[in-house]
């Protein structure tokens, strides 16, 4: 077993009792009580590296202040000081040496996996943080791959990272420990962690224990399994095929001894009626995998068939076949024609422009999407990096961020849509993209249209997106709603000042929060930039009540983009990814010094600099599931510039924000002149409007609005126990 990393002891402790509130926060709920189990491969503060961690570190809590017994179970990546070890481990079944291939892609293929997992825990407003100690997770590599450093990346697919092949192994870990989490917790009980020499003989304890106390786990509360995205899909099909199904068709050889066999039995007694459900937060990925690692699953061969990807619709990624099985719920549901332009299949897009308005016949704007679009089709670098357009979990639908397992294959999240008892994601219009369009569906869509699937907007922890408590902004930088006016010009002055900026408090200042990426529309920002910023803004007309003349949320006819030039508008780029988009920044600067600010980097503490000091935030994403960084925005005053896509339909309307059309292809020119002169129009619109009367109803109902877990809680809680 990996050496322990922390050296604190775990007092003794109970397990919480179903019914405990969570101190004086806790609302009163109709709902009866449940045991609901998170699996995620982040969870905030301890693993971060995108809005999965802040969901399982703000939602756990809220559902527990509601009278739910909740439960996180993540992988352990390195020490924490609140992390405690515990006497519990996990026997694990993993294939032995010789039967996990040649494809490992390090030096330690051929020495066995250890095969128990211990559990370390934490505890924290309600909730038990569960972290699973193994050594494929302690390897000092990235969260979501084996990379050199623990680092802040997003999802990988198999085939891609040096160690890629061994993202089924560290999954299947993850997924076997979090179904025996809360019965050895919850039931068993929790001890001070046990001597070395002892674990051996502690296991054995907490394994009986499990088994005496399975029955009175088996008529407890009802038991809800949650899995995050495909590399928690595992959990699903273990629970629906071993705990639940009983195969008798499982794979031989492999590691499972007496201990792992008294676990399964004990499982099965106590998780009779324990249901599973997949929540989608990025779509685009799901966990591709070549067709020998089934066996390297230790699943029946039942499950071979959910998890086979299918290519008939020439999805590749594995969109499901018109096989016509009803029991899995998939469908034959013929595949609509796919316009360039991806159809709004909630209708709140609005329609683009036409070809007359706008500056649409600018050379430079032309010259500049024309140049992005190249860029884009640029080959990877030789380095190994991504290239350009195969950010790690903004690939194209289907297309993974590396290259695809050649020959027959197996989707994880395939597996996991028909493994699940029911079916969410991050917001209603997602929901509907994802079920209702083909492309947005990434292959998958006739699965979620038949089974249906569920849309529960993400809240935001307004404990850390708090612009009166924020600590991180000076506390001459803080504000609340009544002083919003004063406290933002303190916050921009500062932000002007630590950036290089030229101190002006009426320059109209936009920022963008996020990842380099062609999904979160940087190619259409880089190319809309230079023209904004070397035009000059309209004027601001105030008629006698101190009116703008401009209705705010429409992005409208505007100058040409050959105006005369004016060192009006600011904007500060903060985020990394694609090394092409980051070399765009620095020529941004250099081309307009004090006007400009790119920030090739991630930085949570100038994330809230930005938030506070920016009068506007650009979120012109492709797609994009939920999108938190609007909530951030308009809880600090600061107005959200939309794309018409996912969530953010969902949360940005014409009272808080302003939209534009939803963007098209990245790899056609024309779509990107498109969008670059959508965004154009709309930025300067949105310019016309900066410290007005209008501006400020934008600021004050943005503020206004409730963007906490309160409401997402409660519809969470409703739709778990509607299972």
């Amino acid at each position: 077993m990996s050496p322990c990393l922390s050296a604190a002891r775990l007092p003794s402790l109970r397990p919480l009792p179903a019914c405990t509130r969570a101190g004086p926060g806790a609302l009163p709920s109709p709902v009866p009580s449940m045991r609901v189990i998170f699996v995620t491969t982040e969870v905030a503060p301890w693993s971060k590296v995108g809005g999965l961690a802040d969901v399982m570190g703000a939602l756990p809590p809220a559902l527990a202040a509601r009278g739910h017994q909740v439960m996180t179970v993540s992988p352990r990546y390195q020490a924490a000081e609140d992390v405690l070890p515990t006497d519990l481990s996990v026997p694990l079944d993993l294939p032995a040496p010789e039967e996990r291939g040649p494809d490992e892609g390090d030096e330690e293929a051929d020495e066995a996996l250890d095969t128990t997992a211990r559990l370390f825990l934490a505890r924290q407003d309600g909730v038990d943080h569960v972290f699973v100690d193994h050594p494929l997770f302690l390897a000092g590599g990235d969260i979501y791959s084996c990379g050199p450093s623990l680092g802040v990346t997003t999802y990988m697919e198999a085939g891609q990272g040096a160690a890629a092949a061994s993202l089924d192994l560290r999954y299947s870990v993850l997924c076997q420990a979090a179904l025996a989490a809360p019965l050895l917790l919850w039931a068993a009980g929790v001890r001070e962690a046990a001597a070395a020499a002892a674990v051996g003989a502690a296991m054995g304890a907490a394994l009986d224990a499990a088994a005496a106390a399975a029955p009175a786990f088996a008529a407890g509360p009802r038991t809800v399994f949650v899995a995050n995205d495909w590399p928690a899909t595992l959990c699903l099909l273990r629970l629906r095929h071993v705990v639940h199904g009983g195969a008798t068709d499982g794979p031989g050889g492999g590691t499972a001894d007496a201990p792992a066999e008294a676990l399964a039995a004990a499982l099965r007694a106590a998780l009779p009626a324990a249901l599973g459900a997949l929540c989608i937060h990025n779509l685009a990925y799901q966990g591709l995998l070549p067709g020998s690692a089934f066996d390297r699953l230790r699943l029946p061969q039942l499950a071979r068939a959910s998890l086979e990807a299918r290519e008939e619709r020439g999805w590749g990624a594995g969109g499901a076949a018109p096989d016509g099985d009803g029991a899995s719920g998939e469908g034959a549901a013929p595949s609509p024609e796919v316009p360039r332009r991806g159809p709004d299949p909630g209708g709140h897009g609005q329609a683009p422009a036409s070809r007359g308005e706008g500056p649409q016949g600018d050379a430079e704007v032309t010259a500049a999407a024309d140049r992005v679009v190249a860029l884009a089709a640029r080959p990877p670098a030789a380095s190994g990096a991504p290239g350009p357009g195969q950010g790690r979990d903004e690939a194209p639908c289907g297309a993974g961020a590396g290259p695809e397992p050649r020959g027959p294959h197996l989707n994880l999240m395939r597996g996991g849509l028909l493994a699940a008892d029911a079916l969410l994601t991050v917001s209603p219009g997602y929901a509907r993209e994802v079920a209702l369009n083909a492309h947005w569906g990434c292959g998958l869509h006739d699965i979620l249209a038949a089974r249906g699937v569920a849309g529960i907007l993400n809240g935001l922890d307004t404990r850390v997106w708090d612009p009166a408590r924020d600590a991180l902004l000076p506390p001459g930088c803080r504000y609340a709603a009544a002083g919003v006016r004063a406290g933002k010009a303190a916050a921009k002055a500062a932000l002007q000042a630590r950036l290089g900026l030229r101190a002006d408090p009426r320059a109209p200042l936009f920022c963008f929060v996020g990842r380099l990426t062609q999904q979160k529309g940087v190619d259409v920002l880089l190319a809309a930039l230079p023209a904004v910023m070397a035009a000059a803004p309209p004027p601001r007309p105030r008629d006698a009540a101190g009116g703008a003349g401009v209705a705010p949320g429409e992005a409208g006819a505007t100058p040409g983009a050959g105006a005369a030039a004016s060192p009006g508008i600011q904007v500060v780029v903060l985020g990394s990814g694609e090394a092409w988009m980051e070399a765009a920044l620095e020529g941004l600067e250099l081309s307009f010094p004090g006007q400009a600010a790119g920030l090739p980097l991630f930085s949570e503490e100038l994330a809230h600099w930005l938030m506070a000091g920016s009068d506007f935030v650009l979120i012109p994403s492709r797609f994009e599931p939920c999108g938190l960084v609007a909530p951030c925005a308009m809880r600090y005053g600061t107005v959200p510039l939309v794309a018409a896509t996912g969530g953010l339909q969902d949360m940005v309307d014409a009272k808080v924000g302003y939209t534009v059309p939803r963007l098209g292809s990245e790899t056609s020119a024309v779509d990107v002149r498109q969008d670059v002169l959508h965004l154009i129009q709309a930025m300067r619109r949105a310019a016309a409007t900066c410290g007005t009367p209008a501006h400020e109803a934008l600021q004050a109902e943005g503020m206004a609005r409730d963007v906490s877990w309160a409401v997402p809680a409660a519809e969470w809680e409703a739709w778990l126990a509607s299972l």
